[in-house]
């Protein structure tokens, strides 16, 4: 077999390997991955810290199922910008204990899901996970 009848496919496994294919599209149309307990949303220029929030609780409700009064931790202090993702979970141990958002009250660096659905901006379409 040729070389180059190699490279597509080595080329094609690194894509796949470098990309979220199952990646669950919240309602903003950013990407979250994860699972029962801890989710990324995936970094996107323009974003602001509402919109990491807002995809965290569509994920919490309309893919996990989560009650919308389950509260949602960030666990990452950075930037997404900086690290690529916002990292979430409803494990309180993993908090990192930021927001990102000036909030009055309690400051343990999370909101219930319901609350962090509240900061999605305009007209919303969830995915349904059938």
């Amino acid at each position: 077999m040729h070389p180059r009848h190699f490279l597509f496919p080595a080329a094609l496994a690194a894509a796949c390997a470098a990309t979220p294919l199952l990646a669950w599209p919240a309602s903003n149309t950013l990407r979250v991955n994860g699972t029962a307990q801890d989710f990324t949303v995936a970094y996107r220029p323009s974003n602001i810290v509402g919109d990491y929030w807002c995809a965290a609780a569509d994920f919490a409700i309309g893919k996990l199922r989560l009650s919308p009064t389950t509260t949602i931790y960030r666990t990452t202090a950075s930037s997404p910008r900086a690290i690529g993702h916002m990292g979430f979970s409803i494990d309180p141990a993993k908090s990192s204990g930021e927001t990102g958002i000036v909030t009055i009250g309690r400051q343990d660096g999370g909101f219930s899901a319901a609350h962090a659905q509240s900061m999605c901006q305009g007209p919303r379409t969830i995915f349904p996970d059938d």
